[in-house]
């Protein structure tokens, strides 16, 4: 008797979604479609990088290859360099990463060519960012952990373990250029003050004033009250 073309071997399981999932849970947080839209945007329009330079950092991304490009797409910008597939390849092939990438060209070439625009990379570069800071949320979960279950383990040590982690994850990545940038800004509020303390308050501090706004005008003449009726 034969089988039955559409009923399945009994030697072979057809795999289940559910197996797929596990897989996806067991890798670190990641995002390969926004670190390839940042390295294209850079790519095409390497005035991009004023854009994302105090957001993302080369240890922010989750491929070796990816990390590698960003490398040099920095050292060529920060050099006064033209960016280009071809430039950023020669510059790889050039350096002790000649064997990360087999064909750097290639892969450039293609980062590029499926990045329409440079518009959005900031945005990207925070989705790589907010990734890697879940990663090191994760590994430092697994440390905490074992610190934790440890022979002897003191409550004090493991509390202050976590405040030092917490910390260094959360310092904010900002290169020198645009630190100064911003120096420059908060020195112009006190060197040439806006002419109406509202314009500080609104685009510079991250407050407001806390009185209440005056009632909208109703008709009444000045210096009438609301219960005094105008003729």
């Amino acid at each position: 008797m034969s089988a039955d073309p559409g009923r399945p071997s009994p030697g072979k399981k057809k795999p289940r979604a559910a197996d797929t999932s596990v897989l996806q849970l067991q890798l670190p947080p990641h995002s390969i479609d926004a670190e390839q839209s940042v390295l294209g945007a850079l790519l095409i329009d390497s005035g991009a990088f004023d854009k994302v330079a105090d957001v993302i950092a080369e240890g922010h991304f989750y491929r070796e290859d990816h990390r590698c490009i960003f490398r040099h797409v920095s050292r060529l910008i920060e050099t006064g360099q033209p960016v280009d597939p071809l430039i950023v390849a020669e510059s790889i092939k050039a350096s002790e990463d000649r064997d990360r990438i087999q064909d750097p060209f290639g892969l450039l070439a293609g980062l590029a060519a499926n990045t329409p625009s440079a518009h959005n990379v900031r945005r990207y570069a925070e989705i790589v960012r907010e990734c890697a800071q879940l990663r090191k949320f994760a590994e430092f979960g697994a440390e905490l952990q074992d610190l934790a279950r440890g022979h002897g383990a003191d409550p004090a040590e493991v509390r202050h373990a976590l405040e030092a982690k917490l910390e260094e994850i959360q310092l904010p990545y900002r290169r020198q250029p645009r630190l100064n940038l911003e120096r420059a800004r908060i020195g112009d509020v006190f060197t040439n003050p806006p002419p109406a303390p509202g314009f500080l308050i609104g685009s510079y501090l991250p407050f407001t004033w806390g009185s209440k706004r005056p009632p909208a005008d109703s008709g009444r003449r000045p210096g009438t009250s609301l219960s005094t009726p105008t003729s």
